[in-house]
């Protein structure tokens, strides 16, 4: 297993180096996409305050503090640390006035979910059904859904989308 992770990370370092040589700019923002993947990764193994760790790195290596909002959010939640989620809340209102033509709904969705708000999250998801986006057919699965999933909105959303009853990978 040891072997296999370190030529999996060797390959990824030699794939990395030539994306840099040929395109920096996007070899940084899968950078930053590969945070944001392991981020989640982290909280889906209980282990937060690393995956806010991985959240806040994208943020100081961007510039932009418009990235990973509801990513934050729901881990400064989690960390009990609400006020500060609150706070990104109204960051992520300031985003919706600056990029208008953006869809933010699941942004919003997940943003709500994070804070315990479930009806304004599921407000967000019906939204985002309405509008197709592919964020809800992972729905089933994310564990920010964990303490809504037997609500009847999220049961009817489900429905609606085709999803199976029960998609929650333990």
């Amino acid at each position: 297993m040891n072997r296999q992770l370190t030529a999996i990370m060797f390959a990824d370092m030699v794939g990395y180096t030539a994306l840099m040589q040929e395109d920096e700019a996007q070899a940084r923002l899968s950078r930053d996409r590969n945070r944001e993947v392991l981020g989640w990764t982290l909280v889906i193994q209980d282990r937060i305050p690393e995956a806010l760790e991985q959240y806040e790195e994208i943020i100081q290596r961007t510039g932009d503090p418009f990235k990973v909002i509801p990513h934050r959010i729901f881990a400064l939640s989690a960390l009990g640390r609400e006020e500060e989620a609150r706070q990104l809340m109204s960051l992520l209102e300031e985003r919706r006035r600056r990029e208008p033509e953006v869809s933010l709904e699941v942004d919003f969705c997940f943003a709500h979910a994070g804070l315990g708000e479930v009806e304004k999250a599921l407000d967000y998801m019906e939204e985002a059904v309405e509008l197709r986006l592919g964020f809800v057919l992972f729905m089933g699965s994310h564990r920010l859904f964990d303490g809504f999933r037997s609500h009847p909105r999220f049961l009817k959303i489900r429905e609606k989308i085709g999803l199976p009853a029960e998609t929650r990978s333990k």
